[in-house]
């Protein structure tokens, strides 16, 4: 797998299906989605979820509103581990 989808998100439950959905009508469809939600509030998790089985590889990190440095360290390493 070469491609990754890397999906940035504050509170965005109310976008992600159209995003998903798009991403579902690909031909192209060996990639891996990689979703960073970034201190969100909302549900955006539970709607994540509910794609969960359409797609081979869709994995989401949380970030929770700390320091900024400490979250940039924490998914190099994350995305450096599944490589």
């Amino acid at each position: 797998m070469d491609v990754t989808i890397v999906i940035p998100t504050y509170n965005g439950a109310h976008k992600i299906p159209n995003l998903l959905d798009s991403l579902k009508s690909q031909t192209f469809t060996d990639f891996q989605i990689m979703i960073v939600i970034d201190g969100s509030t909302d549900n955006t998790i539970e709607v994540i979820n509910r794609y969960k089985n359409h797609f081979k590889q869709l994995d989401y990190i949380v970030r929770k509103m700390v320091e900024e440095q400490r979250f940039v360290t924490q998914e190099q390493d994350l995305l450096q581990e599944s490589y």
